[in-house]
């Protein structure tokens, strides 16, 4: 039954050239301008990646399926809205599970998964009776909410008698050696600025040894410069440039974004963070330091520049394996 659910999702995305898909992708743009038809096609896209067969057959592989304990349960999820589709890996796991899923979706994207859904629903019919949409979430057996740090304790106090997960604010680093190519430094723009930055995978904060010169990483971001284009990102770098040169604080201007020495790991769209360091040792203090708050680290030694936002059905958020445990219960 999984390998048919997630085939049928896979199926469903795949032949999305057509008429309800255009439509309806073009209603989520107006809906929510950061979803562009450019950001939508990057995120469909790299989900038919991830739901080929030989993909989906490893992860298959990873996991005993000789039963599913959460088949007479529901799982609730109150997903976000800051990229196109984001709250569908919860929702596959929920169903790979057993579960029945209520899905309270975000404001900012309540057309993609229910089309999506719907699609997948005519390769496979059995998931359109495990899949609801709802304004609010009753008699549910375990809640996955992607919120962020100022909703966590009212869900917390909300949900107090119910399993949950209960996801915060979290930002992605990235660590430079100063040895890496141009190909390298491009990749990492593509970390930063797709999606506008607005993921908790897109890199938000750069440690650079001491010293370090940025001319060439800011010339090998230049395919990025079309986000200046985008009215709102344009507006959040006017809007950040100006507060930086009324303050009188240092940054480095690249035009359609800026450079800005901090040790916050979060950084506001249109402005990457960066620190310095003199050791490996700070690295592991600075990754120490803010390990709650980082979603993944893209370097040399760590995930490859350019892969940040390339996920595949065995990455889960915030390094909670969601079905290892749902098929533990």
């Amino acid at each position: 039954m999984v390998q048919k659910f997630l085939n049928a999702f896979y199926l469903a995305i795949k032949d999305r050239k057509n008429q309800d898909w255009e439509s309806t992708l073009n209603s989520a743009e107006l809906e929510n301008p950061w979803f562009t038809q450019y950001n939508i096609e990057s995120c469909l896209n790299q989900w038919e990646i991830s739901l080929q067969h030989k993909n989906v057959e490893e992860f298959i592989a990873k996991y005993n399926w000789s039963k599913l304990p959460n088949a007479n349960k529901t799982l609730g999820l109150i997903m976000a809205g800051n990229l196109p589709a984001v709250g569908m890996h919860d929702l596959l796991m929920g169903l790979c599970s057993g579960f029945t899923v209520n899905c309270k979706l975000s404001s900012n994207d309540k057309k993609i998964i229910p089309l999506w859904v719907s699609k997948a629903s005519e390769f496979e019919p059995g998931i359109a009776t495990k899949v609801n949409w709802v304004e609010k979430l009753d008699a549910i057996d375990y809640l996955v909410v992607t919120g962020n740090n100022t909703t966590a304790n009212t869900f917390n106090q909300y949900f107090k008698n119910t399993k949950r997960i209960i996801r915060q604010n979290r930002n992605s680093l990235a660590v430079i050696t100063g040895q890496e190519t141009e190909t390298e430094l491009t990749s990492l723009g593509a970390d930063i600025f797709s999606y506008f930055g607005l993921g908790c995978r897109n890199v938000t904060h750069i440690l650079v040894p001491q010293d370090y010169n940025f001319k060439q990483m800011i010339e090998s971001w230049h395919p990025f410069t079309d986000c200046i284009n985008h009215n709102k990102y344009a507006n959040n770098y006017t809007y950040h440039k100006a507060l930086l040169l009324m303050n009188l604080d240092p940054h480095i201007d690249f035009g359609f974004g800026m450079l800005h020495e901090s040790a916050q790991l979060y950084s506001p769209v249109s402005i990457i963070h960066y620190s310095f360091y003199q050791t490996e040792s700070q690295i592991e203090e600075y990754i120490t330091a803010n390990k709650e708050q980082i979603q993944c680290i893209v370097g040399k030694n760590y995930l490859p520049f350019g892969s940040a936002q390339k996920t595949m059905l065995w990455d889960f958020a915030d390094g909670i394996n969601t079905l290892e445990h749902w098929l533990a219960e």
